[in-house]
């Protein structure tokens, strides 16, 4: 069988749940040959799991970004950047403040909403961790504390309502603007799950096009919560637009997705080896 390709893995410097020694490991484990390190609003894992890579790897550059929009999530993810791009290190700079600040409206949002409160050590930690920090960490205090038994329950009790109720005080970048950043940066800007977006099929279509039109290049069109059928559909909307084809697992480790796995899409059902975002990247 041909090597295995995996475009969306999470560490521990966003949500994920192990370091970047940890994340090579797993993928020599999975069989993955192709794979990139994509954690929330931050490059740091890019510069370590370097350091970590055996022969034969094929490691691409990679970052996944958050755009607002009124429902659903909107995030981007952008390929074989350049890491020392200064416009993108003073905006995932500006991103990583705001994600503290984010936590923080959370925090006192559990606290005045839900009379949850955490000790001042474990908030300072919270607010102090190294790399990108959000949703899913907050989530592992609830657990700690007995208010939920995983973060899937976290969220569904406590973490949407929060931010959902906060999201209007929050600066977010458009996804016009994340586009123009990552291909200001080298990148190959790539619509992520867009199963996250919670929009009706002919809707999505009118949508991607719209991103297309700002500088869109791809579709993560296998991700591990997008059934086959699914996939076939974004499949159509990529051949429509012209845009590339990426695939990625989203794994972020046991405690946070528990049943999504490195180099495995579509609910576990398929494992991808050829997508033309690598035949495009590697052509570069």
């Amino acid at each position: 069988m041909k090597d295995k390709i995996d475009m969306h893995i999470h560490s521990y410097v966003s949500d994920g749940d192990y370091t970047t020694k940890k994340i090579v490991e797993l993928i020599k484990e999975s069989g993955v040959k192709t794979f990139s390190l994509t954690d929330h609003d931050t490059i740091m894992g890019n510069f370590e799991i370097i350091e970590h890579l055996d022969e034969g790897m094929e490691f691409i550059t990679g970052v996944e970004m958050t755009a607002f929009i009124e429902k659903g999530e909107l995030h981007i993810l952008g390929y074989d950047i350049d890491l020392n791009n200064k416009e993108l290190k003073k905006e995932l700079a500006n991103q990583d403040n705001l994600a503290r600040f984010r936590v923080k409206m959370l925090l006192s949002y559990l606290k005045e909403v839900f009379e949850i409160e955490f000790s001042k050590e474990e908030e300072s930690a919270l607010l102090n961790k190294k790399g990108n920090v959000g949703r899913p960490e907050v989530g592992k205090l609830l657990i700690k504390h007995g208010y939920a038994s995983s973060v899937r329950e976290a969220f569904a009790k406590y973490l949407i309502e929060a931010h959902n109720n906060i999201k209007g005080a929050i600066d977010y970048l458009s996804g016009e603007e994340i586009i123009a950043l990552i291909k200001g940066a080298g990148g190959i800007p790539v619509l992520a799950h867009p199963i996250f977006l919670q929009k009706p099929i002919d809707e999505l279509d009118e949508y991607i096009g719209e991103l297309k039109r700002y500088g869109l290049m791809g579709i993560e069109v296998y991700h591990s919560k997008q059934s086959i059928e699914y996939s076939e559909k974004m499949l159509e909307i990529a051949d429509k637009y012209d845009l590339l084809v990426s695939c990625g697992s989203d794994y972020h480790g046991p405690s946070v997705k528990p049943d999504v796995f490195i180099g495995k899409v579509a609910n576990n059902q398929l494992e991808v080896n050829n997508v033309s975002l690598i035949d495009y990247i590697r052509s570069r």
